[in-house]
């Protein structure tokens, strides 16, 4: 007996490859909100890990943006891959579960950015 997998939705599934015309400017809206500039993004990653120090790092945002979306870039902090999936897993009680106050991390995270930022410019 041959099984069929049925859909909940009638929307085509997304294909890989370059963002439709008409949702390119949305999308370049939402990614700066998501994560400020490139330069942020790469910034961050050059940082160590809040978790263990290691680095590279990731963009590990810190709160949801609400209903799929991402948090705003302000709630970004650098975490290695490893602690990252962690965060996923775990939620809040990863936070807490490690001592790591990790909204006043964030906001360390954009200090140091704003920092960084006033260096190159001056």
């Amino acid at each position: 007996m041959k099984r069929t997998l049925l859909r909940a939705s009638t929307k085509p599934l997304r294909r890989h490859g370059p963002v439709k015309a008409r949702n390119a400017q949305r999308h370049a809206k939402e990614w700066a909100r998501a994560y400020h500039s490139p330069a942020r993004v790469r910034w961050v990653a050059a940082q160590p890990c809040v978790v263990c120090g290691m680095t590279p790092s990731e963009n590990a945002h810190i709160q949801t943006g609400g209903m799929g979306r991402k948090a705003n870039y302000q709630y970004i902090v650098p975490m290695c891959s490893t602690a990252h999936r962690n965060f996923h897993q775990h939620g809040r009680e990863f936070g807490d579960s490690r001592s790591l106050d990790l909204p006043a991390l964030a906001r360390l995270t954009e200090q140091r950015w704003l920092e960084h930022q006033r260096r190159q410019e001056g």
